[in-house]
This record gives structure tokens, C-alpha cells and sequence, in this order.
């Protein structure tokens, strides 16, 4: 198993491996991966987060307070490009407030993650829903 994920990392590197050609829980593991790694960890936690973390906060407020608003936990997968911009959103299950929070999250944008040119930075965020 780590040798696939360093090999998905190695191809995800030269720009060969997109969110279109892994499946879902792919993409999962790849971002919890690359998640672990300390130039991703400073961007999630020192960049990314303090720029757009209440935005996202508040966005989350927002789908959870719709009419019939689906308060079920949900796994949100995406990828952040070299310009900011939250791409390739996918989440599971289908439920109304996780399209809710990703076409939300699809407006924002955060600082460049720290890549090479060609690549995108995968980002994970499970939810749960604490009434």
C-alpha cells in the first residue's frame, strides 16, 4: 500500500495522475499522504486555514441552517491549484449540505500551495455535524 501511494505521489509530481483517473477513496488516501508532510502541513495550518478557515466556517453555518438541511457526516475531497482556486470538489454521500459547502468552498480562494508548477495540492475535510 505505500508503495502505491508513493508512486501515485511520484506521478502526481510530474503532472501525469489528475482526480479525474483516481476514485474517490484514491483521492482520499493520496491527501491524507501528502497531508503528512511537513511543507503541506505548514500550508494547511500557517496558509491556508488562517486565510480562508472562517469563510469556510461560516459557509458551513450557512448549509447547516437551510431549510431541511442534511445534518449527516460527510467526507469532502478536493484539490487546491497552483492558483488558489478550490477544484475537482467531490464529497460522499450525496447529500444537500455537502453540495452546499462545496459549491461554497468552489468561490473561495486561498493562498498558492507550495508545488511544483504542474500540480495541485489534494485536501480532505471530513465533517461532522455537532447539534
Amino acid at each position: 500500500m505505500r508503495t502505491k501511494l508513493t508512486f501515485a505521489l511520484l506521478l502526481l509530481c510530474c503532472g501525469q495522475l489528475s482526480a479525474e483517473t483516481l476514485s474517490f477513496s484514491e483521492r482520499i488516501k493520496l491527501a491524507k499522504e501528502i497531508e503528512k508532510q511537513k511543507s503541506a502541513e505548514n500550508y494547511f495550518f500557517k496558509e491556508m486555514f488562517p486565510s480562508v478557515g472562517g469563510v469556510m466556517a461560516d459557509a458551513m453555518k450557512r448549509c447547516t441552517s437551510a431549510p431541511k438541511a442534511n445534518l449527516s457526516p460527510f467526507t469532502l475531497v478536493a484539490d487546491i491549484s497552483t492558483q488558489g482556486k478550490f477544484i475537482n470538489i467531490a464529497y460522499e454521500p450525496r447529500i444537500n449540505t455537502a453540495a452546499c459547502f462545496a459549491d461554497l468552498l468552489s468561490t473561495l480562494q486561498a493562498p498558492p500551495p507550495p508545488t511544483c508548477e504542474c500540480v495541485t495540492m489534494p485536501i480532505v475535510i471530513e465533517m461532522k455535524i455537532e447539534p
